[in-house]
């Protein structure tokens, strides 16, 4: 019943998505000792993940699932660091299998900052296969925050193809804390804009994430009145 509190309450302010549960299974690190990991078993992440869903949708709150495919049992906090963690292609499966379970009663998934080194040690964010992946199992995609200055040591150096990346792996959502109209800001839209004008094909590239985000509002009744 937790998720529908959550959601009821943020319906009550005008919120309609909720970036949350994590989904990380963590017996360690990071996500377990600051309390964000409901538990180290996948398995059990999943299930509680599952309810808390559930409970979202049923108040017509979008659920976003972080941070695929798991952030795990890792020390270093991206927000800080730029992490690249050695974990092979069962091991990234056996993380997901948190995310895996929730299946389609979540709406999103946010990709992790993180690498994963049997996935081009590239941050998730800008991995095109750990993007797809996630498009297969019928969720939108949503980066973690990207101006997180780390990022910009995967791209040379340049915070402004962090954003370029992101968008050309496929990404639905690209999500920032930086405000827009800040003096300091990366000017994001301009820079997707740009990419569009270069090269019009992509253009079916934004068609397909507008069709999977009003599919999304569409099945939590977001667009009802319309």
């Amino acid at each position: 019943q937790w998720g529908l509190k959550v959601g009821v309450g943020m319906k009550s302010l005008g919120l309609n998505m909720a970036l949350a549960p994590v989904l990380d299974a963590a017996e360690s690190g990071v996500m377990a000792e600051s309390g964000r990991s409901f538990h180290g078993d996948p398995e059990t992440v999943g299930s509680l993940g599952r309810a808390y869903c559930r409970g979202l949708a049923q108040a017509g709150v979008a659920s976003v699932g972080k941070h695929w495919p798991g952030y795990g049992s890792l020390a270093q906090n991206t927000d800080h660091h730029f992490v690249v963690t050695e974990r092979s292609h069962q091991e990234v499966q056996r993380q997901a299998r948190a995310f895996t379970m929730v299946g389609k009663d979540m709406t999103a998934v946010m990709l992790a900052n993180v690498g994963y080194s049997s996935f081009g040690s590239r941050p998730a964010i800008l991995s095109s296969d750990l993007v797809d992946w996630a498009h297969t199992q019928g969720w939108l995609t949503i980066t973690d925050d990207l101006a997180i200055e780390m990022l910009a040591e995967a791209t040379g150096g340049d915070q402004q193809e962090v954003v370029r990346q992101a968008f050309l792996a496929g990404n639905d959502i690209l999500l920032t804390t930086a405000p827009i109209d800040w003096d300091k800001a990366i000017d994001y839209r301009g820079i997707i804009k740009k990419l569009v004008v270069e090269d019009p094909s992509l253009e079916a590239r934004v068609d397909d994430s507008v069709r999977r985000i009003l599919l999304a509002k569409e099945r939590l009744g977001l667009l009802d009145g319309f």
